[in-house]
């Protein structure tokens, strides 16, 4: 009953069928854990999941929202207000279709040259890597351009830095500064010595998002999400070419166990790729 009591309070708070149901699941697998530590007794989950998941049409919880593709021009406004680095993942991620989180990862590293030329990127971590399959992106085109200019430095330090993009907005307010040097505040004057929060190495999903997010805002258009370009890249290779090559310029593929079908994979993801080559580069490069 209290298992019950709690997904009813996901409900009455607003939240969405399917996320009732998925930390309906949550709670049943972390009991689930405890057992296996013999923590607790079996019976107890037992119990638990005998609560049937909610139903479509048999609560009063929402629907999830289908996840739509976003018009580019929302995206060329916004970029405007985007710093290159947050401008540069979003041409890339409109480009390949990759996750937020694989697009932040991006390491000088990971990127391996085949014989033809072709840039592969081969990320370290990714959503199916527990399953044993691996993923490779190609970087073509606009992608290519966008990340070039980020590649010279560490191999394995990540292309896309929030301590560089802060350095970028200091630089920025000071040259747009209008007081000269000798008056009113000066540069470095208003930085605390020890912040609470330091910008980080690497961008988060949600920290990518809330980058995009005040850029919109800025840009006075209807706010968009990242995954939105990874589902304007899916459906643009979807109705080009087919599901076949969405799939595998996605990642998507299940079955990877043999090379002769991972070369076919990757030939099909940069037969995508090629379709996608300026899909919105030539919106958002030049804004």
């Amino acid at each position: 009953r209290r298992l019950l009591a709690l997904r009813e309070l996901f409900v009455a708070s607003g939240n969405n069928r399917r996320y009732a149901n998925s930390q309906t699941r949550a709670i049943c697998s972390i009991f689930k854990h405890a057992i296996s530590r013999e923590l607790i007794d079996v019976h107890v989950l037992t119990r638990l999941q005998t609560l049937e998941p909610l139903k479509r049409g048999q609560t009063t919880a929402p629907e999830s929202v289908r996840r739509q593709p976003v018009d580019l021009a929302l995206v060329a406004a916004a970029a405007v207000y985007m710093s290159p680095i947050i401008k540069a993942m979003v041409r890339i991620q409109a480009a390949t279709g990759m996750r937020p989180s694989e697009v932040a990862s991006i390491r000088p590293c990971d990127i391996a040259v085949r014989e033809d030329g072709i840039w592969m990127y081969r990320p370290e971590h990714h959503k199916t890597a527990h399953h044993g399959k691996s993923k490779s992106v190609p970087i073509v085109g606009d992608a290519r351009v966008a990340l070039e200019p980020f590649m010279l430095r560490d191999p394995n330090a990540y292309c896309f830095s929030p301590k560089e993009a802060t350095e970028h907005r200091r630089k920025t307010m000071r040259a747009a500064r209008r007081t000269p040097l000798s008056c009113g505040t000066k540069p470095g004057d208003k930085l605390k010595e020890s912040p609470k929060r330091q910008p980080g190495d690497r961008y988060t999903k949600d920290s990518y998002r809330q980058a995009i997010e005040r850029a919109c805002k800025k840009a006075k258009v209807a706010q968009w999400t990242p995954y939105q370009l990874r589902y304007t890249a899916a459906t643009a290779v979807r109705d080009a070419l087919g599901v076949e090559s969405a799939q595998a310029l996605l990642g998507h593929s299940h079955v990877t166990m043999t090379e002769h079908y991972a070369q076919q994979t990757e030939a099909k993801s940069i037969q995508a790729a090629n379709a996608l080559a300026g899909l919105a580069g030539h919106q958002t490069a030049n804004q």
